[in-house]
């Protein structure tokens, strides 16, 4: 009751934190949008004005009867070779701005203020509880997870992330994720059995330095820590605390054609340990008392993306 008690108060801080940058990142991504449509009306407005101020400018040089008076303070001498402003769009030109991420399972090397979905399904796990990455290990062995030994899981996973970017190369982000699992194969049963289960995982919460921030190139440092709010008992989540670093990277290859990728480490911080060899009857497998039954896992990804059809 005492461990419950000393994880709770944590775990009710990080969620204060997630709701406050929820809020953060979604005024954040509708001021952008805001300012999107203002730069928008403000450049079709000067375009607008200098179309007209072109056509009087036309009709004034081609009518050779009309006469002006000069006035030499507001008709200067012309000069051919003077480079065009362009503080102002072109017409017919549109202001380039990089494009979101398309990659599915890579993390988002772009940094800007934004909330996502994203939605996982994974099938045959055949060691759930394997480094405890993904849920806690089984109580069999004396750890949180769930009691029986499970040789065969499908799960789904729901996420909410939000990111606030107060600088261009900078901005803080939170991951909300909700869990569903179906065992389909218990090699050893237990007690209590496990069901289908369904909750709140484990919380996330971070941030992104971008070191390369262009209209078509990132290279982004991103860290995550995950608390442990997931029920581990249930195979909801690992029962302790994970930091996550990541390399992430994005390359816009030409106007369709964009390349991203991903590496890192997940590094659990406590998680079980075995006080006796961690022999089971499903594996057999042996780990040494001074290595633990948690670890470290090594993750990289590279995806590319293509797009189709631009409205």
């Amino acid at each position: 009751m005492t461990e419950f008690s000393q994880i709770e108060q944590p775990i009710k801080r990080v969620t204060l934190f997630l709701v406050i940058l929820f809020s953060l990142a979604s005024n954040a991504q509708e001021e952008d949008h805001s300012a999107v449509k203002i730069y928008s009306e403000t450049a079709a407005t000067t375009q607008a004005k200098a179309s007209t101020a072109a056509d009087t400018a036309g009709s004034a040089k081609t009518d050779s009867s009309a006469t002006f008076p000069t006035d030499p303070e507001t008709n200067g001498p012309q000069q051919p070779n003077a480079k065009p402003n362009r503080t102002t769009l072109a017409r017919g030109e549109t202001k380039r701005t990089i494009p979101g991420s398309m990659v599915g399972y890579v993390d988002n090397a772009i940094v800007q203020s934004q909330v996502r979905i994203r939605f996982d399904a994974g099938f045959h796990n055949n060691a759930p509880d394997r480094a405890e990455f993904f849920y806690a290990q089984c109580s069999c062995i004396s750890g949180p997870g769930p009691n029986p030994v499970v040789a065969d899981l499908n799960f789904q996973q729901l996420y909410l992330h939000a990111e606030y970017a107060p600088r261009k190369s900078f901005s803080f982000l939170t991951e909300i994720p909700v869990r569903w699992i179906q065992p389909k194969l218990i090699v050893v049963p237990g007690t209590p059995p496990l069901t289908n289960e369904a909750g709140l995982s484990d919380l996330a919460a971070g941030f992104k330095l971008a070191a390369i921030s262009s209209s078509n190139q990132y290279l982004t440092f991103q860290f995550q820590t995950y608390f442990p709010s997931g029920s581990a008992s249930t195979g909801l989540g690992t029962n302790h605390y994970t930091v996550q670093p990541a390399l992430l990277y994005y390359q816009a290859l030409s106007e369709r054609i964009a390349l991203e990728a991903q590496v890192g480490d997940s590094h659990p911080i406590g998680g079980s340990s075995c006080p006796r060899p961690c022999d089971t009857v499903a594996t057999a497998a042996h780990v040494s008392n001074s290595q633990g039954f948690a670890g470290d896992v090594f993750f990289y990804g590279v995806g590319p993306s293509y797009v189709l059809y631009r409205g």
